[in-house]
């Protein structure tokens, strides 16, 4: 509903369920005809005067071409420049002047990283426009860190306010260990890879047998990772549609609920039981029939809503005196408006550097 309400020519909008019901529960009331929000959380985007973020356009050198790419707003690297727009959309009965707009951006229940004001703001009826832009360097992390942006719009007739949480992942989790770690991506899900980890080896069958790393990261399992498996190894394979385990086609944010098994790979990631904007860049649209898979430990699954069937995104198990973890989740980003590539997804990044650490050291 902000994005809606950050465009210009659109002065309305329909929601199609304002009661709750099993395919539609983003809805104003609960079946008993309870508020699903506080009035005063529902106002922050839904109300005659609203504060929304804008986000710059970024840009690659791709195939010979200059071309926009996707990248995730709400994820960052330690360090990162964090630049919001802040953006109003006013549709009260008055003209807006001398408005003051401030912001705040701290680690949630923590110090504060910076703040700033915008002065002098004037809006009338029916004018939506871009007032400031607030810039920050974000600190340094060494574990993924909650951040959250606070605004407020004084000189109306009430303040207005809104609020909106980010995370910081730390990064090159994976330099202390590279060396213990091949590549074998035929698919090129992991393209961008290389320009994090300059050192990081690309294999081919006969590099995996002769050079015996730890744990080796594919999008193709075949029959050589098994045996490479049996004798102690580690695999992470990343299947992409249809592949060694059978999928369903499944929404990843509609009608499901994710759930997060307890796991030292689970644990360290930022889910907080529930399908918030960390996992943005890495939400799948498969997901592996839970029926046809091995003896596993599972690690997140997907419960739909409709049928109340399981289906899985990531599990761990044992082969041989081996190991394998097997997903569908994108690293790479590349779905919808998604990060364009695992360079420009810290979460999707962070998982993955998270699981092959595991992997090495289990």
């Amino acid at each position: 509903m902000e994005l809606v309400r950050s465009y210009q020519k659109v002065t309305g909008y329909v929601l199609t369920s304002i009661k709750g019901n099993p395919i539609a529960t983003s809805s104003i009331f609960d079946d008993f005809g309870n508020p699903n929000h506080k009035p005063t959380a529902f106002k922050q985007f839904n109300n005659a005067t609203v504060i929304s973020l804008t986000w710059d356009n970024r840009r690659n050198w791709v195939n010979g071409g200059d071309r926009l790419i996707n990248w995730d707003s709400n994820n960052y690297y330690s360090n990162d420049n964090f630049r919001p727009h802040l953006f109003i959309s006013h549709y009260d009965s008055f003209t807006l002047k001398n408005a003051c707009l401030t912001w705040k951006l701290k680690v949630e229940n923590e110090d504060m990283i910076a703040s700033g004001e915008i002065s002098n703001i004037i809006l009338t009826p029916g004018e939506a426009k871009e007032a400031g832009i607030a810039e920050v360097i974000l600190p340094e992390v060494t574990k993924p860190t909650k951040i959250l942006l606070s605004v407020k719009l004084s000189g109306g007739t009430a303040e207005i306010t809104n609020e909106w949480p980010f995370w910081i992942f730390p990064k090159e989790l994976l330099k202390p260990v590279s060396s213990q770690i091949l590549i074998n991506d035929p698919l090129h899900l992991l393209s961008g890879l290389e320009k994090i980890y300059s050192d990081l080896a690309h294999s081919s069958v006969e590099d995996e047998n002769s050079s015996k790393p730890k744990v080796i990261v594919t999008s193709l399992l075949q029959s050589h990772h098994y045996e490479y498996m049996k004798q102690g190894g580690k695999v992470l394979y990343i299947q992409r549609g249809e592949g060694e385990f059978p999928i369903n086609n499944l929404p990843f944010w509609r009608e499901s609920i994710q759930l997060f098994h307890s796991h030292l790979v689970v644990d360290c990631f930022p889910h907080e039981n529930h399908t918030g904007m960390a996992l943005y860049g890495v939400a799948s649209d498969t997901a592996f029939d839970r029926s046809s898979l091995p003896e596993n430990s599972p690690l997140i699954d997907r419960l739909d809503a409709r049928t109340f069937e399981l289906s899985n995104y990531l599990f761990e198990a044992q082969i041989g005196d081996g190991k394998l973890i097997a997903t569908t989740l994108r690293f790479e980003g590349g779905l919808g408006a998604q990060p364009s590539g695992i360079r420009y997804n810290p979460a999707g990044l962070y998982l993955l550097e998270s699981i092959i650490n595991y992997l090495i050291e289990s």
